[in-house]
Formats: C-alpha cells, structure tokens, sequence
C-alpha cells in the first residue's frame, strides 16, 4: 500500500511540474519575455530565423527617428 501512494505522489509531483511549465510558458509567450533567452537557440534550430533577425535588427538601426511627443511644429511650416 505505501508502494503504491508513493507512486502516486511521484506521479502527482510530475503532473504538477508539467502543469507548471505550461503556465510558465503561456506567460512568457504573452509577455514576450522569451525572445532574448529562447533566440540563440531558435537561430541555432532554424537558420531562417536567424537571418530575419538580422533584417530585423538592420531596420531597427535605419528606421527614421520619431518625432516626440512634445515637439511643436515650426512657425514655418504653419498655414
């Protein structure tokens, strides 16, 4: 009988680091948290990801700056 409780609290101890992870994982993926610690390994897995993070990075570094938020139009483009 202890045989049989001890197997069954081995397999509950399992079941509940599974259900864990899971969570764990559907809260990295809405957070967005994964990309910088599963990235080296996901470039390692698939080239193509690697390459389009590269693009991805080169277009960061070109885009446009953004005007701020508290920047006022010149008088000379005015009407």
């Amino acid at each position: 009988m202890t045989d049989l409780l001890v197997l069954l609290g081995l397999a509950a101890a399992v079941a509940a680091t599974l259900a864990g992870f899971r969570w764990l994982a559907a809260k990295v993926r809405r957070s967005g948290v994964g990309t910088p610690l599963m990235g080296p390994i996901d470039q390692l897995y698939r080239p193509a990801a690697h390459q389009f993070h590269q693009e991805s990075r080169l277009g960061e570094l070109h885009a446009a700056p953004r005007p701020s938020a508290d920047d006022r139009p010149q008088p000379s483009s005015l009407p």
